[in-house]
């Protein structure tokens, strides 16, 4: 399996008028976008951790998690700090559910759960990669709901080089959600960088994770051929002008894999491919026996 790549190119206007008319629906009214994301919800077993400390969450579908999601899960493993991280699995082969059971009673530090998405929310998209990116913002909602602790989305082809939680715990107490933001961009796709994400167990921040899950599920509906999910974010920020949004540490997002960094992000096939991401992947996975 090869992963797959979207064609170069943006929204119509008019799609992202839909969009935005769309995010509009669902922060005026709370049942707007609960059918779409209800064909989510009964797609997904497994099992959502328990409440108790914050949760480190990555999503991947075979693809990525034969690739990358070892080397995550263990590159936290070697911090050796305790660490509750859940992963979603797109439409996972029994070969993939063997291989994370056999993970999680490996690791000492790690509280590892899963849970896996056969959701048919991806099957009318010319690209399934574009639910692929939302899927993890659909069960985060979840799991802020259910644990009340705060979640961090992360991408599943980083690697942590140092603990990542002390990082990001400054985040929690300064706003509903913790985003990177590029103000300086013109593109709306671009004005929030979502690689990292936090969501906060606040008032409004269960209301910003209620009303994105719902948007994107929406969204989804309608059959977008381009990603969604930081656009989705631009416009929902805009739409519910009290949210408090603390600044995400870069270091959670490190795509120079600085010396400062404590996530080395690997944005693109060719970070992928680069000597010091190769390197620090084949370190962690030659102690855990985690190569591909």
């Amino acid at each position: 399996m090869e992963p797959e790549i979207i064609e170069h190119g943006r929204h119509p206007r008019m799609f992202r008028w839909r969009m935005r008319h769309r995010v509009s629906k669902v922060v005026a009214n709370r049942s707007s976008g609960l059918v779409e994301l209800n064909l989510f919800d009964e797609g997904v077993s497994g099992h959502l951790p328990n409440a108790g400390s914050g949760v480190i969450l990555a999503a991947a579908d075979d693809v990525y998690y034969r690739q990358f999601a070892g080397t995550f899960l263990g590159s936290l493993e070697r911090q050796e700090q305790p660490q509750q991280v859940h992963l979603h699995l797109y439409r996972p082969s029994l070969e993939t559910l063997q291989h994370i059971e056999g993970l999680a009673s490996r690791f000492r530090y790690i509280s590892l759960t899963w849970t896996v998405d056969r959701s048919p929310l991806s099957d009318r998209l010319r690209y399934r990669s574009v639910y692929y990116t939302c899927a993890r913002f659909l069960i985060a909602t979840r799991i802020l709901h259910m644990a009340r602790v705060p979640v961090l989305c992360l991408d599943v082809d980083s690697i942590a080089v140092r603990p990542v939680w002390p990082v990001y715990e400054p985040a929690i107490g300064q706003g509903d959600v913790a985003l990177i933001r590029r103000q300086e961009e013109r593109s709306p796709l671009r004005k929030v960088l979502i690689s990292a994400a936090g969501l906060n167990p606040t008032a409004d921040g269960l209301r910003f994770a209620s009303n994105f899950s719902r948007a994107l599920a929406s969204i989804l509906a309608i059959r977008p051929n381009h990603h969604i999910d930081q656009i989705v974010a631009h416009y929902l920020i805009e739409a519910m002008p009290g949210l408090k949004i603390a600044g995400m540490p870069r270091q959670l997002a490190d795509y120079d894999f600085s010396e400062n960094g404590a996530l080395w992000t690997a944005k693109g096939w060719r970070l992928k491919k680069s000597n010091v991401y190769l390197e620090a992947k084949r370190q962690v996975d030659e102690v855990f026996e985690m190569a591909s």
